[in-house]
Formats: structure tokens, C-alpha cells, sequence
């Protein structure tokens, strides 16, 4: 953005992200090479982590239920994180998230036993003297705590325009709702996406006691994308609808060839970028690959007997227990990467991971997650096979999930020309479920 000002001849124009405005506030208290050293710092092992918070080598949980200091350590940074997303001052039991494998009766113990830690490693990353590597988030927070007002080379900007507000982590809302000047907040609450790691809408509060203006136009796509589009702000209960390009022809239909695919899900992300190699083509694994591959190799662990820090897993002893819990039905979102494990191993993922491209310039088609595509856009899209359209017990549909409806408009408006809805053929039968389903069939105009 700062280089499209400045090509415009516009030098009054400060383009930032909130990490930055933190790293140099937090930069100034410790000194700019005291902050490089911990941010540059190397992950720590569990085993120097748990040492550096005092963790034991066992907690137990319940009776016969025991977690490593290692896992517990673990823990203990989850719930940090937690907190610098959130807008509250101190660290507190709500920063604890419910661990999968962990019941309710079991879930106030292992607050009792994180929550200590956890605020031993904040002491330790709001210390310059400190041990713990720090990330971005984490001086974020620090410069939310401080009630800071936004500086631009010691001057206070005029106006400040907000972008993406609908995924604003509440840390980051706390900075903007205290500035002075004028505040332009833009953002589209159709792809809020961020609630399950602790975002809020931030546009609905703001336009509470603001001027609003609604921005309908769409330059990426025409009018067959757009009603693909329409049918989604629909089932959200949107009543203003998004218009397409009238210069631009685009098609909604069955294309398995496509420069994109987007997936709800890691693990479909991971089978598509299977499927396309098997296909001879080059893929492009967008922004999750790290977190497919840290299952993976926590799935190694677990199946050689040995304990792992996975969030997802940190509560199974055995790979038997994990299995056993996607055949129960406890670990839907997790059941297509458990699978892969199963047919492919841990090692035969990761081969797939490394032989992904590096850059999206260099693959035939680009795999990724709904959330890894907000803001991008594509020719041609084709969305993946795990989008479900949920029933009931007795077959009659299920209420859709507001998180499922924003995220089905978000993929299907990454598309330009050329639109594949893949798993997401069941907008015309949740629309007009009377009428019968055809599926794959003729897509009615809204």
C-alpha cells in the first residue's frame, strides 16, 4: 500500500501494521538490540521452557490422568497467547482453553495447575532480562497495556484508517477505540473468520455511533459470481447484497482444472495437495503448511510411545487413543489429517509438504484454507470437497453455522473468471429446499 502512495506522489500517507507501531514503542523501553536478541531468539526446547517456568516433571490431572511438564509448559504458552489476543489486563482463567481429550470436570484442574505458569511466562516476556523467546503478539500486548496513543514520527496522525476491521483482535480494538482524530474503520462483517482464536466484528460496534457507508461494488468478478455470492450474504441474513462487474464475463460451473483450491480445513487442503501431485502438477501450499507438518511430526511421537506437545493431541497417550477418538466422532475437524497419518505415515506427509513449491509464481495451482485465502484472488477457483451441508438424526437439515455461511462467501468470492463451488453445491437447496435439489445443476439468480 505505502508504495501505490507513493507512486501516486503521496509522502503524507503512513502505512504500518499494529506489530509494528508495538515493536517500536517496545523498542524504545528496551532498546532496539535487547528486543531484536529475544525476538530473533530460537524456539526453546519443552525441556528449557519448563525448566524456566519451574514446571515439574508430572502434574496429575485427574486419577490416571497425568501431563508431562513438558505438555504442561506447553500449555502455559497457549494460554499467553490467549491473552495478548484478548483486551484483558491480566492474565486469567478464560485464557485457559478447554484441551481436546479433557473433559468439563477435568477442565478447572488444569486451569488450577496452567494458569500459575502461564503468568510466569508473561512476568518472564515483559522482561528485558528474560529468557523466553518472544513473538509478535506478545509486544503487541505489551503496547496495548501501555493505553498508547498511535505516533508517527512524533506526530499524531489526523486520520486513521482501519483495514480488515472485522478481524481486529479485541487487544488491537482497545488501541484504536482511544485515538483522537478521524478513525475510518473498513471491513466487510460477511468475512469475519478469526472468532475461534478470539476476533471480534468490530464494525458492527463502530457503526453504532458512526457514519456508514456501504461499499457494494465488485471490480474482481461479474454478475454470474456475484449471484453465486448473493446466495451465501442470503443465508447469513445480509441484506445488502454485493453487484458484479458488468465488463467482466465469468462463469459458475464444473472446472477440475483450476489455478486454485480452496478447503475449510487443513487436512482437505493436505488431500488436494496430494491429489494434484498425484496429477503430475506443482502445488503451492498456502500459509498452513507449518501446521499440517507440526501434527505430523507430533504424530511420529505418539506413535512411537513417545508424549507430544500438540495442542490437538496432548491429551492421548497412544496414536490408538487419538484413533479410537475420530471413530467416536470427538475430533471431526481432525479425522481427513488422522487418515493421512494412517494410509500415508507422518514421514509421507512431510515429503508431500517438501516437495510443495515455494512460491505460488512457481505452481501449477495453489492449494489453501479458506482463512489462508482472505484478500487474495485467483482466475479460476475450484472450492474443496469438505464443506458439508449438515442434517439431523431424521435427515432434515441442520441449522448452517454463521462461521460455515462467512466462510463459503469468502471462498467463493476469491474467484475472478472462472468459478468450481465444489462442496458448496447446496446453496439453492437451503435456499429453496421445497423445490427439490438437482445437484450440480442450474444456479438461480438472486
Amino acid at each position: 500500500a505505502e508504495t501505490k502512495f507513493r507512486a501516486a506522489g503521496i509522502r503524507n500517507v503512513h502505512c504500518s501494521t499494529w506489530h509494528a507501531f508495538g515493536y517500536w514503542w517496545l523498542a524504545h523501553q528496551w532498546g532496539r538490540r535487547r528486543l531484536d536478541e529475544r525476538l530473533g531468539a530460537d524456539r526453546l526446547t519443552m525441556a528449557v521452557a519448563r525448566e524456566a517456568l519451574g514446571v515439574p516433571f508430572k502434574e496429575t490431572i485427574a486419577p490416571g490422568r497425568h501431563l508431562s511438564g513438558y505438555q504442561i509448559a506447553r500449555l502455559a504458552q497457549d494460554a499467553v497467547e490467549a491473552f495478548c489476543i484478548s483486551a484483558d489486563s491480566e492474565l486469567g482463567p478464560q485464557h485457559v482453553k478447554p484441551v481436546t481429550g479433557f473433559g468439563p470436570a477435568e477442565h478447572p484442574v488444569l486451569v488450577d495447575v496452567i494458569l500459575s505458569y502461564a503468568r510466569k511466562a508473561w512476568a518472564d516476556l515483559t522482561n528485558p532480562g528474560g529468557i523466553l523467546p518472544m513473538r509478535g503478539g506478545h509486544h503487541l500486548k505489551a503496547y496495548s497495556l501501555a493505553d498508547p496513543y498511535l505516533n508517527v514520527g512524533g506526530n499524531f496522525p489526523h486520520v486513521i484508517m482501519l483495514d480488515e476491521a472485522q478481524d481486529t483482535d479485541p487487544a488491537c480494538n482497545l488501541i484504536w477505540s482511544r485515538q483522537g482524530g478521524i478513525r475510518v474503520a473498513v471491513g466487510d462483517s460477511a468475512q469475519a473468520l478469526y472468532e475461534w482464536r478470539g476476533a471480534v466484528d468490530a464494525l458492527d460496534r463502530m457503526a453504532r455511533n458512526a457514519n456508514v457507508l456501504h461499499l457494494t461494488q465488485s471490480w474482481r468478478f461479474g454478475d454470474e459470481i456475484a449471484a453465486e455470492a448473493n446466495k451465501w450474504l442470503t443465508l447469513l441474513g445480509e441484506r445488502i447484497h454485493v453487484r458484479g462487474n458488468p465488463a467482466i464475463r465469468d462463469t459458475v460451473g464444473t472446472f477440475p482444472q483450476t489455478r486454485a483450491i480452496l478447503c475449510r480445513t487443513n487436512g482437505e487442503a493436505l488431500q488436494q495437495v496430494i491429489d494434484q501431485q498425484a496429477q503430475g502438477r506443482t502445488v503451492y501450499l498456502a500459509g498452513r503448511a507449518n501446521e499440517i507438518a507440526a501434527f505430523a511430526r507430533a504424530a511420529a511421537k505418539l506413535k512411537a510411545g513417545e508424549p507430544c506437545y500438540h495442542r490437538d493431541l496432548i491429551a492421548y497417550s497412544t496414536w490408538g487413543q487419538v484413533q479410537e477418538a475420530c471413530d467416536l466422532g470427538e475430533m471431526p475437524d481432525l479425522e481427513v489429517l488422522v487418515h493421512l497419518v494412517d494410509s500415508l505415515t507422518p514421514e509421507g506427509l512431510i515429503a508431500a509438504l517438501d516437495s510443495c513449491a515455494t512460491t505460488d509464481r512457481r505452481a501449477d495451482v495453489t492449494v489453501s484454507t479458506v482463512h489462508g485465502a482472505k484478500g487474495l484472488e485467483w482466475p479460476t477457483v475450484r472450492v474443496g470437497d469438505d464443506f458439508k451441508n449438515p442434517r439431523r438424526a431424521d435427515g432434515e437439515l441442520a441449522d448452517l453455522d454463521p462461521g460455515d455461511i462467512r466462510a463459503a462467501y469468502v471462498a467463493v468470492t476469491r474467484a475472478q473468471h472462472t468459478l468450481d463451488v465444489g462442496s458448496l453445491d447446496f446453496a439453492d437447496e437451503r435456499l429453496h429446499p421445497t423445490r427439490g435439489f438437482n445437484r450440480r445443476g442450474p444456479y438461480a439468480r438472486l
